[in-house]
């Protein structure tokens, strides 16, 4: 592993770990060491843009990304491109309705931070035993009349009409 290629990935470590500065120190330190127009070189500059987008300094990425717009590596000046895109973009003004207020926990006594999640209310009452539903006693199957259906009959006729009539069709061109 080269050095940029260590630097990168001291970089890419500090960035997701909201190091932002660290992160900008190592690219910054890897870029020249990286072949220019090469990938490696061209994720370093991203990176860059990146990194100072989420520091807060949006002129200093912008800066960064007009010139990788017309960086050697093809892929690297498309990503450049849509970056620009995002950057040059108005800024979206929320509406209060669209945002929710989390309050400010940090005044909490240390006494109530032991009692998080327990309430001070008596548990609620056990609820009372509900009445029993009633369920009818089972049917003696020997004693159920069961009578000759006439449409279940039908149906059975159709059916074995159907399937003599497709086998009957099956074996004629079949054979």
């Amino acid at each position: 592993m080269t050095e940029a290629e260590t630097l990168f990935s001291q970089a890419q470590r500090a960035f997701e770990a909201g190091q932002y500065r660290v992160a900008i120190d190592r690219l910054t330190t890897a870029q020249p060491q990286a072949k220019m127009g090469s990938p490696l070189h061209g994720e370093i500059v991203l990176w860059q843009i990146m990194a100072h987008q989420a520091a807060g300094d949006l002129d200093r990425a912008l800066e960064i990304c007009q010139k990788a717009v017309r960086h050697p590596n093809l892929d690297t000046r498309k990503a450049a491109k849509n970056i620009m895109y995002v950057l040059e973009a108005p800024a979206l003004q929320m509406r209060p309705e669209w945002m929710t207020e989390i309050p400010d926990l940090s005044e909490l006594e240390a006494k109530d931070r032991k009692n998080w999640g327990r309430s001070n209310n008596p548990p609620p009452p056990m609820p009372k035993e509900k009445e029993k539903t009633y369920i009818p006693d089972p049917v003696d199957p020997t004693k159920v009349e069961i009578e000759d259906d006439r449409l279940v009959w039908g149906g059975l006729l159709v059916a074995a009409i159907l399937v003599g009539l497709v086998a009957w069709v099956g074996l004629r061109s079949g054979g």
